[in-house]
């Protein structure tokens, strides 16, 4: 995806905040984050290209309240 953004000009920044594995296991499995994850991003690149976007800011922060 980052080669992608390049050679449309557009800068992506992912920040995540948290313990991404541990919270993947409780939640969803890996394959399905992943894959996620992934269409999240290629959908805000074809948005930021169709608005002549120049910059994609993705910040996910990982809290686990959750129990099982």
């Amino acid at each position: 995806m980052m080669q992608k953004c390049s050679a449309s000009d557009i800068i992506m920044n992912v920040n995540i905040i948290g313990n991404l594995d541990s919270f993947i296991s409780k939640l969803i499995g890996k394959s399905d984050f992943n894959t996620f994850f992934a269409a999240l991003i290629d959908n805000a690149f074809i948005a930021t290209k169709y608005k002549n976007g120049k910059n994609i800011h993705v910040l996910l922060i990982l809290k686990s309240n959750i129990q099982h």
